[in-house]
């Protein structure tokens, strides 16, 4: 099945731009050909009785797509009223009756005349037109399922406002899209100057790729550099820091009905409280270095009603947090809810991961928890601290908790608190022998780390074959052929 056609809205600071032309806010779409046309060459165009197409006398639209990757920006200050426009038809190319026509359902304010184009790059997230593409005066921007705005490879630029995102991607077109260029070999840089949120996905089905969010100056008393309130959103390849003396408060906030949010592939560095903050369960972080933070790497503080759902953390470096690198609780009554902690390597921190019910009896956050395969190293405290007094191992043994492969070491108070202090299947204390710990290289080279489910020499459980996978622990992963390294997200 072919994906859908759709433009990719470029963006470009004039430093960073190598095509034809110049990047503009005021002439270029973002999508078509460069140099763009539009006014500034053929002069203004009007707009239909319907709104559904263009007249643009005597433009040359042989360089037009109508396959649906290009568009059409029209500069309209009216309330509510599109500024941009996926394009389908042209007609009457180079004569007095040239027109652009646009896909169903998207069309400009009928009747009037005005400033328009089609290609080259836009130069800034900033420009209050450009912003329509995510949030049009307060309500659904002009992209729509399956648009990209993408920023291109060393572009830089500050945003002094919160860039909201409220329209919905949709099952038919795809995700809406803020991202990097993929291919770019310098990332592109989004600066925040303020205090207050940054990027602020509030809609359903999207995503936030391949940028740099760097907080630069401002204060930090709620400066979050994703707020999100949406549904199905994907965060992917970000690197979340700052300079100046300034830190982010938060790198994540996830609120309260953020559910079925991804955060993978990422780094979050520095910030003044928690690496990741979420009122909800159902959040996954994979591939993730959260780290140097002054509160939890990541916090989750309860759900206050959600039964049913839960928290995937899986091949992340979580370490140096000056409070525990997971936190982790339920809330009364808040049954199947699960926490798979998988493949991690926390190190550094005060105690590796903090367990415990926000509210209630405590027995009932046992359920399901899988704490499998993770390094737990240096913690200040233990590898893992309940939060309750009184965990005992029948606890632990009666409410399905799977502590299984985990490898602790030089934890300042040992393994676990309460309980019994070796309570785990396949539990070793081995020192990983990190490449270079202080450099944050965590590349396990110890061999005795490596398949800790079944490590040789002992006695398989009946019926279980020796060419069954082995578990590793830490989130240094095995590669093909042969040898260890370490996939630290970005930096």
């Amino acid at each position: 099945m072919a994906a859908p056609v759709n433009p990719i809205i470029r963006i470009c600071s004039a430093a960073a731009w190598t095509g034809p032309g110049t990047p503009s806010d005021s002439a270029a779409s973002g999508a078509g050909p460069d140099p763009p046309i539009g006014s500034a060459i053929s002069g203004n165009g009007t707009t239909s009785g319907t709104g559904a197409l263009i007249t643009v006398p005597n433009a040359n639209l042989g360089g037009v797509s109508t396959l649906g990757d290009h568009a059409l920006y029209f500069a309209d200050g009216s309330t509510g009223q599109r500024n941009f426009v996926q394009i389908n038809s042209t007609a009457n190319s180079g004569t007095a009756t040239a027109q652009i026509g646009f896909t169903a359902g998207q069309t400009l304010r009928a009747g009037v005349a005005g400033a328009w184009a089609v290609g080259g790059a836009r130069a800034t997230l900033e420009n209050a037109n450009t912003r329509k593409l995510f949030n049009n005066n307060n309500g659904a921007g002009d992209a729509m399922g399956g648009w990209r705005v993408r920023c291109l490879s060393g572009h830089t630029e500050t945003l002094t406002v919160p860039l909201q995102m409220l329209r919905n991607g949709d099952v038919t077109g795809g995700a809406i899209v803020l991202e990097g260029d993929p291919n770019a070999t310098v990332m592109p840089i989004l600066n925040c100057n303020y205090d207050g949120n940054f990027i602020y996905p509030n809609a359903n089905f999207l995503r936030v790729a391949n940028l740099c969010l760097r907080k630069t100056s401002g204060a930090n008393s709620v400066s979050y550099a994703v707020n999100n309130a949406g549904v199905c959103v994907v965060l992917t390849n970000l690197l979340i820091d700052s300079a100046g003396g300034v830190a982010w408060r938060r790198g994540l906030n996830n609120n309260a009905g953020g559910t079925f949010v991804t955060l993978r592939d990422s780094t979050i560095a520095g910030c003044a409280g928690e690496g990741v903050n979420s009122q909800e369960a159902l959040l996954e972080v994979v591939n993730c270095d959260i780290r140097d933070g002054q509160a939890q790497g990541l916090y989750f503080p309860g759900p206050a009603a959600l039964v049913g759902g839960g928290t995937r953390i899986a091949n992340c470096l979580i370490r140096n947090n000056a409070s525990y690198g997971v936190w982790w609780t339920a809330v009364s009554g808040t049954y199947n809810l699960t926490l798979e902690l998988t493949q991690c390597t926390l190190d550094g921190n005060l105690s590796g991961l903090a367990l415990g019910q926000a509210s209630g009896t405590a027995a009932r956050m046992y359920n399901s928890i899988k704490i499998d395969s993770n390094i737990f190293s240096y913690n200040s405290q233990y590898g893992i601290t309940w939060l309750q007094a009184g965990i005992t191992w029948p606890n632990l043994d009666c409410y399905a908790v799977q502590l299984r492969g985990n490898n602790y070491y030089l934890n300042s108070s040992g393994w676990m608190s309460g309980g019994d202090a070796t309570y785990g299947d396949y539990l070793s204390n081995l020192d990983p022998q990190y490449t270079d710990r202080s450099g944050g290289n965590f590349t396990v080279t110890n061999p005795a780390l490596m398949g800790l489910a079944y490590p040789p020499g002992a006695t398989l459980p009946v019926g279980t074959s020796a060419t069954r996978g082995y578990s590793t622990a830490g989130c240094a992963q095995p590669q093909p052929g042969g040898g260890r390294t370490l996939f630290v997200p970005v930096e």
